[in-house]
């Protein structure tokens, strides 16, 4: 958990997120895609995007975004309309990461349940990959490049969870 609130906290200006989305659908499909949150920080609001949602190699319904406000360390979906469902925590003791879960109800589509973890784009967590490829957590850049405060085990783990949320989703899924 970080040391402060967002709001307390030393960043100013737009802070964005970025990470992955692993989910399943009501049918029991995978899915997998690119997560974002971006956070204006004098107002505490922002947007939660997930992009190139892939089943496979197909293409899954289409991109997702929701208005969030941020409370505390907590972030959550504030718009109506196609309805998404976001909650969400920072990780890390200076915001280094964001955990949550994804919730979309569509009938064309077919509803969506996931999770998504994101790191803090500027901080020394990111893949140093090259400008035009996306930032994508890896194990190995974690360990290798972040503080030793023991925030890199503690994305890696929440990763993990991420992993575990999704298993659990597709088990109740299969029950019903």
């Amino acid at each position: 958990m970080p040391a402060t609130t967002l709001a307390a906290s030393t960043l100013t200006g737009t802070a964005t997120w970025t990470g992955e989305l692993v989910g399943y659908t009501d049918a029991g499909t995978a899915v997998e895609g690119a997560a974002g949150i971006t956070v204006d920080i004098a107002p505490m609001t922002g947007t939660a995007a997930f992009t190139d949602i892939r089943a496979g190699a197909a293409s899954w319904g289409p991109d997702l975004s929701t208005a969030i406000g941020v409370s505390g360390n907590y972030i959550a979906a504030t718009q109506g309309g196609p309805w998404v469902g976001f909650d969400a925590q920072f990780r890390g003791s200076g915001h280094e990461a964001a955990t949550g879960v994804l919730r979309w109800k569509d009938t064309a589509t077919g509803n969506l349940t996931g999770a998504c973890g994101a790191i803090r784009e500027g901080c020394s967590m990111n893949d140093p990959g090259g400008a035009d490829r996306p930032r994508r957590v890896q194990h190995h850049h974690l360990r290798q490049g972040s503080r030793n405060d023991g925030t890199a085990e503690k994305v890696i783990s929440a990763y993990r969870h991420v992993g575990r949320v999704c298993r659990v989703l597709q088990d109740r899924h299969r029950e019903q």
